[in-house]
């Protein structure tokens, strides 16, 4: 049971206010501040990317009151006017699907090939950037000085990510207590299996990582990490779209086949949890999350999700106290038994 942690799914979330946001979508090539009202958007600020690059991740550095966009080929840093304050160039580098992390050997022929941002995990007991690309095997770079980012990161021989552009890969940092004497903070990564070179074997389902060093936060005799089976993971390949932490869990909202063996089941939403207190995944348990419609319509592939708290008007709907944890959750039906949404 979920304790003090209530899941409410809603497929249309409207917003009655006036809200001042950040649009970072996968298709965007431009990131804009605009105030909404019911008339019209104003734009106060916008940045044009080019080409064919796009915004993938955003994190907001409030010691610094900056931002830091994950993009193609860039992490770049604005300030709240979206100024652009410095830029790292993380592509396109030569690379190679038979390079391992650390990289290639002499023999092996690599072309110039575009970094996609998978993630961008600000730390900030640590005061660092934690940012994963999908170029040499999915590996990372961690830019420990951020008052003079984006020099000298330090760079990560661990494919940890996706290493292609689609694949999903979710990160977030939560608690651990994998001893009675020790609690700190790690990073918890969720990965799409991909079949993109030699390595792959080597980056897990999910898994627990240290925020200094991003190796396994446990893996001797206990490991802490997740596999799928090997006769299975090429065709069974599960969509990371959220993950958090709660009370004495760590969660991952997926989306995956029904069904392992059977294609024609179609495709669901499951929410996933491990205790934090568990260093080898023992306790790793999955739960379908259904949204239907008054019709019967299954929205069964989630779009998104956000943990939030509960104000004074959720809390007396739903019989909850305030500040009580909400995941909110955004669903579409899928494309027959596709994991593709139907259009709006």
């Amino acid at each position: 049971q979920i304790t003090s942690t209530y899941i409410y799914i809603t497929a249309i979330l409207q917003l009655l206010a006036l809200i001042l946001l950040i649009r970072i979508e996968p298709s965007a090539t431009a990131a804009t501040t605009t105030t909404t009202t019911s008339a019209n958007n104003i734009i106060l600020s916008q940045y044009q990317l080019q080409n064919d690059s796009y915004f993938t991740h955003l994190v907001y550095d409030r010691k610094r009151s900056c931002l830091y966009v994950g993009a193609t080929n860039r992490i770049i840093q604005f300030n709240k006017n979206l100024t652009v304050i410095n830029t790292s160039i993380t592509g396109p580098k030569p690379d190679s699907p038979s390079c391992h992390a650390g990289g290639c050997p002499e023999d092996v022929e690599t072309i110039e090939t575009n970094n996609y941002n998978k993630i961008l995990i600000l730390n900030t007991y640590g005061d660092s950037l934690i940012a994963c690309g999908s170029l040499h095997q999915g590996a990372c770079e961690i830019y420990e000085t951020l008052n003079n980012f984006p020099k000298a990161p330090k760079y990560i021989e661990l494919p940890v990510v996706a290493n292609d552009e689609n694949s999903s890969s979710y990160a977030y940092i939560g608690p651990s207590r994998y001893t009675a004497w020790q609690r700190e903070d790690i990073l918890y990564v969720g990965t799409t299996f991909t079949n993109v070179g030699d390595y792959r074997d080597n980056v897990p389902a999910i898994a627990s990582r240290k925020l200094d060093d991003l190796n396994y936060a446990e893996f001797s005799i206990q490991q802490s990490n997740i596999n799928i089976d090997v006769k299975y993971r090429d065709h069974f390949l599960v969509n990371y779209v959220y993950g958090f932490n709660s009370t004495d869990y760590a969660y991952f909202v997926i989306v995956q086949k029904k069904n392992h063996l059977v294609e024609e089941a179609g495709y669901h939403t499951r929410i996933a949890r491990i205790c934090v207190t568990d260093p080898n995944y023992d306790s790793y348990t999955e739960v379908t999350l259904t949204c239907l419609s008054k019709g019967g319509q299954d929205y069964n592939i989630l779009r998104d999700a956000k943990l939030t708290e509960a104000g004074v008007r959720l809390g007396q709907k739903f019989g909850i106290r305030r500040d009580d944890q909400v995941l909110v959750t955004t669903f579409s039906p899928s494309k027959e038994i596709t994991s593709e949404v139907q259009n709006a």
